[in-house]
């Protein structure tokens, strides 16, 4: 006997790289700070003239003492989807399996670069649950292959918005060479991530405050088109990790985003690079969890005998005897199948009773005998239009048939 569904799976792209601009946060790296104090005096009741500060004991009076504001790197990581996300198998659907936001608090632009990589074993999320991962052999989420099952993909986005709009938003790929949205420009960056690569520079305005600028949103969609071969309940993970790569001060000047990095801004002073972000670790984190959900079925498989025409009490397994076989099919997954196939080979020594199959009693809406393509070896096919996931009404289904011993 064969039991078939019509599943398949889907594989998951790499991503790459990103880049902010800087958010108000305190005086824009780079500007110039400049102040002159002055000193009044009188000799007996004469006002003698201003003295004006100079900058050193051999300057210019007058002259302004001057600093120039430091760029600090600073960045948050938000995830916006910290609990498990459910990826169902009915194919057809996409699914937005990690959303996260990336905020520029630095007081400079600053170029970040962002790759997604699969984790490997167990996970915690942002909600504080710990997960046993499923990869490996069952479930890789860099690839989802589940034997000779086909491909379905991950597909990375960048939008301004927290809500997905796949025709507005940035899709991030490896061929990607230019593309805008809003501030932002996204070129291609191949060194960041093998695979799907890019890097976006130009900046997102800075934070004013208003709630409209000053970050971004990056969104990895699952897209389900035929459904796929797994295990209900498999669970993978996405890290997602941000560095901030090269900051900028006010006038364009741009510095390694490096703890003390220094270049000459335009004003001809001195800008140092100062390391804000949690840890001080120029990274950011962000872990997301997908749960697949499948139909998990179960054939239970029974046979007794109905009528032996001899009319005694019991039964007996004789020549002529009529026995029927019970087909208990369950599911105990957590998504409904559709379109189930069995299949069972009428067994040597006996004969199927013509128009016998029932499906839950009644005559099934299609199925088959072929005794002509092996007939060694007929086979009866019963179609299952839907078993509901484990729980509903319609979970179990029963097959029933009839042959007689030869």
């Amino acid at each position: 006997m064969k039991l078939q569904q019509a599943l398949w799976l889907p594989a998951v792209v790499a991503l790459s790289a990103v880049s902010l601009n800087a958010a108000a946060v305190g005086t824009v790296a780079g500007t110039d700070v400049d102040n002159v104090a002055t000193l009044d005096y009188k000799v007996g009741n004469t006002s003698q003239p201003t003295v004006s500060s100079k900058p050193t004991d051999t300057g210019t009076e007058g002259d302004p003492t001057s600093f120039t504001v430091d760029l600090k790197v600073d960045f948050d990581l938000t995830n916006d989807l910290p609990t498990l996300q459910s990826v169902d198998n009915s194919g057809g659907a996409s699914f937005v399996v990690s959303q996260i936001k990336l905020l520029n608090n630095s007081n400079g632009p600053v170029d970040f670069s962002l790759t997604y990589n699969e984790q490997s074993g167990d996970f915690s999320l942002d909600d504080g649950t710990s997960y046993t991962g499923t990869n490996g052999d069952t479930l890789n989420f860099g690839g989802l292959t589940y034997g000779s099952s086909v491909a379905n993909t991950v597909t990375f986005y960048l939008s301004n918005s927290s809500t997905l709009n796949t025709a507005t938003a940035v899709q991030l790929t490896s061929s990607t060479t230019t593309a805008t949205t809003s501030a932002l420009s996204l070129t291609g960056k191949s060194d960041e991530v093998s695979g799907a690569a890019a890097m976006l520079t130009g900046g997102i305005p800075a934070d004013d405050g208003t709630g409209t600028v000053g970050y971004v949103y990056l969104f990895a969609v699952m897209d389900v088109e035929d459904g796929f071969v797994g295990d209900d309940g498999a669970k993978a993970a996405l890290l997602a990790t941000v560095n901030a790569d090269t900051a900028y001060d006010k006038d364009g000047g741009s510095y390694p985003a490096t703890a003390g990095a220094t270049g000459t801004a335009a004003n001809m002073e001195v800008v140092e690079v100062v390391m804000a972000d949690d840890d001080l670790d120029n990274e950011e984190t962000a872990m997301s969890g997908i749960q697949l959900t499948f139909p998990d079925l179960e054939v239970i498989k029974t046979v007794e005998v109905t009528d032996d025409s001899l009319g005694g009490s019991t039964q007996s397994a004789i020549p002529g005897a009529t026995l029927t076989y019970t087909l208990t099919v369950n599911n105990l997954g957590s998504l409904a199948a559709s379109n189930v196939v069995v299949e069972d080979i009428i067994p040597a020594n006996t004969t199927y009773v013509a128009s016998s199959v029932k499906l839950d009693g009644a005559t099934p809406a299609t199925s088959s005998y072929d005794d002509t393509t092996d007939p060694s070896n007929p086979v009866l096919s019963v179609t299952i239009p839907t078993i509901t996931a484990a729980g509903g009404s319609d979970d179990q289904v029963v097959i029933t048939f009839e042959v007689t011993i030869d």
